[in-house]
């Protein structure tokens, strides 16, 4: 495992961190910060917002090469997840999302880390359940009146330790990743919690990760198996991946994250790869595996995805 990336990109993550405490950034933030409709939120103190902001960002930064050498079994909820054999898995460090309290699968299968991108009405659930079962909760919300609702959330379990939270447009966690990384780019804002997962086990310094219930389509899960996820049917938008910008976002980002573990000795199975029609192991992949045409017809694409993932923005 190669690991002076991790310890040369501490340096450059720690002027990040410095760029969140300026004072001039957190002039932006206003009231408006808060849902004008919850009267509860007004009076809520803009420097504890920040404080959490900055919180988030230390415990990604103290998370890098924290599982070094280990193996990552990352859990999206696709029903090939229901495939795999979960005692050849206990030793792994175990990554899921969403809803993982309402997949029957994971009942007696404890994640460490649980990831998710969402608005709070969709978050609220499950983080509850995190802190209740003791798991690390990586969560991003895209407003900030949603954000300060998490934060009580942890304030109301009194598990502070077990919550990694940031705001959407500070996209930290693909900060911390690039970093680590010592990469001019980060990734997208990303359409599937998959890849954020993907990007977690990478940040933990895991040397292998094996990537389960990864189908990529729900609509064609729900024909295959009568269920859009593991063994249950949740609220999805049933046809997000068939729409060709969806699809080409969610496999730039994949190439990304490949392209990081790739250089990097860090070896990407992929356990459902008889459902997705990928590579079984992802660092094998290359844009042949994903077909000229579909490069040449994303060109616009990918561009206006690294415009809007450049560095930069920091």
């Amino acid at each position: 495992m190669v690991t002076d990336y991790r310890q040369a990109g501490r340096g450059e993550v720690w002027e990040l961190r410095g760029f969140l405490e300026e004072e001039e950034l957190w002039e932006k933030y206003s009231i408006s910060a808060v849902d004008p409709g919850d009267v509860d939120l007004l009076g809520y103190h803009l420097k504890e917002l920040k404080n959490y902001v900055i919180h988030g960002m230390d415990n990604l930064i103290a998370m890098v090469g924290s599982h070094e050498d280990k193996k990552a079994l990352v859990m999206a909820h696709g029903p090939s997840l229901l495939d795999i054999n979960k005692s050849d898995y206990e030793q792994h460090v175990k990554i899921t999302c969403n809803d993982f309290h309402k997949i029957e699968f994971l009942d007696d299968f404890k994640p460490d880390f649980w990831c998710g991108a969402n608005s709070y009405e969709a978050i609220e659930e499950p983080l509850n359940e995190c802190f209740k079962h003791d798991v690390t909760a990586v969560v991003t919300v895209p407003r900030k009146w949603q954000f300060i609702k998490l934060i009580n959330i942890s304030k109301k379990h009194r598990k502070q330790n077990l919550f990694t939270p940031w705001i959407w447009n500070n996209r930290s966690l693909q900060a911390v990743l690039a970093r680590a990384f010592k990469l001019s780019r980060t990734y997208s804002h990303c359409n599937t919690i998959t890849i954020h997962m993907i990007a977690l086990a990478l940040i933990l310094g895991c040397k292998e990760i094996d990537i389960a219930g990864f189908d990529m389509s729900y609509s064609k899960a729900l024909e295959r198996t009568g269920k859009s996820h593991a063994g249950v049917n949740l609220s999805a938008d049933i046809n997000l991946f068939e729409e060709e910008d969806e699809y080409a976002q969610m496999m730039l980002d994949l190439m990304y994250l490949v392209g990081v573990a790739h250089q990097n000795g860090v070896v990407m199975n992929n356990l459902s790869y008889k459902i997705n029609d990928l590579p079984k192991v992802l660092t094998e992949m290359n844009y042949v595996d994903i077909g000229q045409e579909f490069l040449e017809k994303n060109q616009k694409r990918q561009k206006e995805l690294e415009k809007d993932v450049v560095y930069r923005s920091y």
